[in-house]
């Protein structure tokens, strides 16, 4: 693709009251404090787009010792936020950076959930569209009526994108090609658009959060039992006696961490123990690779997408109370000025005593008798 990038005095001061306030809040570094300045030069640099719904784009180079780069919303090429692209970058005069999209690599969104339209043309012939609606895809997705499912107008829909705006040449660019529309087909009805279940379905999918495990990922999840064997206990400490209990939210599904502590008389004794997922989940593995892309569990209002399979995430990797559990515990005392004098981390095997909220464990806090939990005071 050819590309010329012009700094005549007539596009700066063209560009420049526009890029002032689009760039004012946003997080350039100056030419001072990089090391590797991109004054006087023009630099190819990939890396990944995010889109601001004012069609506006900020690029984050692959390489950190470089500083994001606006681009223009004229020169955004469609791209979409987490797209990898190709862009041609140098500072301006006032050491701002901004830069041209000369390639799209990869196109992070394959699908799109929004509220389905059917709308009319010209001709007066029936078409379907997902409006952008600020979602930062830079275009509204037109869907043919064959290809629509059936859904009905105002439902919330699923999308697979079939084509994206075509990149025009750089001479021939102006504000219109943001305008385009790209297309697509509807792979699902999830229904209601304004239900709050479905309202979560829909900010999975536009943020591409991973929510179906591979098949070789659920056939490792199910060789686990439902609880560590006797072998698997080999080489740890026994912890089972221990008080320990676990402390999170009413409506949390998942335990990871437990503590227990006691008064000695010079200080405090503060056990730790979190879940040991690594004797599970081991290394090149596809349970591995299914946790890494995801990279945590993402909680929503009575609704979670795990990092691990249920099996681990909901069982052995979850501290449930009145179960042994296989954990890394961080073993310390700390006198009573709340300075540490000694620690020691090993593996061990614990069972939670207890399941505890916030709240009852404020109750326990400030001395009001919650008789279910007598037996871990002390």
């Amino acid at each position: 693709m050819k590309l010329e990038i012009s700094t005549k005095d007539t596009q700066l001061s063209k560009n420049q009251g526009r890029n002032n306030k689009q760039t004012r809040n946003s997080n350039f570094k100056s030419p001072s404090s990089s090391n590797h300045s991109l004054k006087n030069s023009k630099k190819t640099l990939d890396g990944l787009i995010k889109r601001h719904p004012d069609g506006f784009g900020f690029f984050i180079p692959e390489n950190s010792e470089h500083a994001d780069v606006f681009i223009p919303a004229s020169q955004m090429q469609g791209a979409m936020t987490n797209d990898k692209v190709t862009i041609i970058a140098e500072q301006e005069r006032d050491g701002r950076f901004k830069g041209d999209i000369i390639r799209i690599n990869d196109r992070a969104q394959k699908k799109i959930a929004g509220r389905f339209l059917i709308l009319k043309d010209k001709h007066d012939n029936s078409y379907g569209m997902i409006k952008d609606e600020g979602k930062g895809w830079g275009a509204d997705l037109r869907i043919k009526m064959e290809d629509s499912l059936n859904a009905e107008s105002g439902k919330l829909v699923s999308a697979e994108i079939i084509t994206y705006p075509e990149p025009v040449d750089h001479e021939s660019r102006d504000s219109r090609v943001e305008k385009k529309l790209f297309t697509g087909k509807v792979v699902e009805v999830i229904g209601d658009a304004d239900s709050a279940l479905n309202d979560i379905r829909r900010v999975i999918i536009n943020q591409n959060i991973p929510d179906v495990f591979s098949k070789a990922t659920l056939e490792e999840a199910k060789k686990f039992s439902n609880n560590p064997t006797e072998a698997d206990f080999k080489d740890r400490k026994d912890l089972r006696d221990l008080n320990i209990i676990t402390i999170d939210g009413a409506t949390a599904k998942d335990f990871d961490d437990a503590v227990y502590t006691e008064v000695k008389p010079n200080g405090f004794h503060l056990y730790v123990a979190i879940a040991d997922v690594s004797h599970y989940v081991k290394s090149e593995t596809a349970m591995d690779a299914d946790a890494y892309e995801r990279g945590t569990s993402v909680y929503f209002p009575n609704f979670v997408v795990p990092m691990l399979p249920e099996a681990l995430s909901n069982g052995l990797c979850s501290l449930n109370p009145h179960v042994p559990r296989l954990a890394l515990v961080a073993e310390m005392n700390f006198d009573f000025e709340g300075t540490m004098t000694n620690s020691k981390f090993y593996e061990a095997v614990i069972e939670s005593k207890a399941r505890v909220t916030y709240g009852e464990a404020q109750e326990i806090v400030d001395g009001n008798d919650i008789e279910k939990f007598n037996h871990v005071k002390e």
